[in-house]
């Protein structure tokens, strides 16, 4: 994470995300933006994780990522994991400190060793205690830390250490939506997993599992149309459906074709 992406990070002031401004958002819309109980900062920084999960434009416009995704909410269709499996995507690929944090080796960290590993790449203090504030947040205040198993908050006294561990089980539909986004970012479609296992940003380094975990993933559903899949010399082989983007992808995973 270099200087300008701290700055851009920056926005987020010292706020985490919260399940509840998530759950407030799909029940509410773009009505929720300004009616809200939340201060003038944190409304800013709401802006912005919204921008980042890709659920609104700068317009403040909901996409048809998050309209696809809260109407499949509201008929129970999509599960709590599946929606933050979802987000927390979006999140490594769109946000600096969410991207660098998936990228830490499993451990557990406090504040002060997240500060000092921040320090290599940024000098300024109080841009890095309002990042690593941020960070921290929104792994305590939403299921991306416990349940997805990226950073699990537990407090020692006056401090909060994050147990990164790593290894969720994934479902199909979020297996697939990362495999996607990826595929997509780079303009590859056709490649092995153990071969891209090691990119900032695939899906094994996002979710901290291995390749062997998202090959399983991926072949526990039985719908067809996503990829063709091929066991080549302890390789997995995918070639993907170059005509799906991820909000296809969304669809196709729900009962019936989705929505």
């Amino acid at each position: 994470m270099n200087s300008k992406s701290s700055c851009a990070f920056g926005r987020y002031l010292t706020f985490g995300f919260h399940e509840q401004w998530m759950l407030s958002f799909l029940n509410l819309g773009e009505d929720y933006l300004s009616n809200n109980s939340l201060g003038p900062k944190q409304k800013d920084a709401l802006y912005q994780y919204l921008v980042d999960a890709g659920f609104i434009d700068r317009k403040k416009q909901t996409t048809e990522l998050f309209q696809t995704l809260r109407l499949l909410n509201a008929s129970g269709q999509l599960s709590s994991l599946d929606l933050w499996g979802v987000v927390w995507t979006e999140f490594c690929h769109n946000s600096a400190i969410f991207l660098w944090w998936a990228n830490q080796p499993i451990g557990d960290y406090d504040k002060e060793t997240i500060l000092y590993q921040l320090r290599s790449t940024d000098k300024r203090q109080r841009t890095l205690t309002n990042i690593t504030n941020s960070l921290i947040s929104t792994l305590q205040y939403t299921p991306i830390g416990k349940d997805l198993k990226q950073g699990e908050v537990t407090k020692n006294g006056r401090n909060r250490i994050v147990h990164k561990t790593g290894h969720p089980r994934l479902s199909f539909l979020v297996a697939v939506y990362a495999t996607y986004v990826f595929a997509i970012s780079h303009d590859i479609f056709s490649f092995s997993l153990e071969d891209v296992e090691h990119y900032v940003d695939s899906p094994q380094t996002m979710f901290c599992i291995n390749s062997a975990e998202l090959a399983d993933a991926l072949v526990s559903s039985s719908k067809h149309g996503f990829f063709k899949i091929t066991w080549v010399s302890n390789k997995v082989f995918l070639d993907l459906n170059k005509e799906l983007n991820k909000v296809d992808v969304i669809r196709m995973c729900m009962p019936l074709g989705g929505v």
